[in-house]
């Protein structure tokens, strides 16, 4: 059994996630990242590059063959879904969620450090 110190730095953690996923940014991220999951010309896109960029690492420890024609495609397909304002709108929110959390597990370590030092 937990000792109640534990169970309750536990329950405060689970507090502040649940305000991190009930906050607005978040939200926002949420909602950015199913619509583009319904634009099937982006899911596309999205599907093609991500086999062009298995196939560069492929390529790249398998083969002597040249992989500039992979990396193009592979740039094209990232040119075409970085023109579509709503893959822009995704990348930039998930930038974002990225930067809080970073930030979040930045406290904690410094907290940590200060309280184990």
């Amino acid at each position: 059994m937990e000792p109640l110190w534990m169970n309750k730095l536990l329950e405060e953690f689970d507090e502040v996630l649940t305000l991190f996923q009930k906050s607005e940014k978040y939200q926002r991220y949420l909602a950015l990242k199913e619509k583009l999951s319904k634009n099937e010309k982006a899911m596309k896109w999205i599907e093609e590059a991500k086999y062009y960029q298995k196939e560069l690492v492929r390529l790249e420890h398998t083969s002597t063959a040249s992989v500039i024609p992979t990396l193009e495609k592979y740039q094209e397909r990232l040119k075409r879904l970085e023109e579509l304002p709503i893959y822009q709108a995704y990348q930039e929110s998930q930038r974002e969620i990225n930067q809080d959390l970073q930030e979040i597990k930045k406290k904690i370590e410094a907290t940590l450090d200060e309280i184990l030092l």
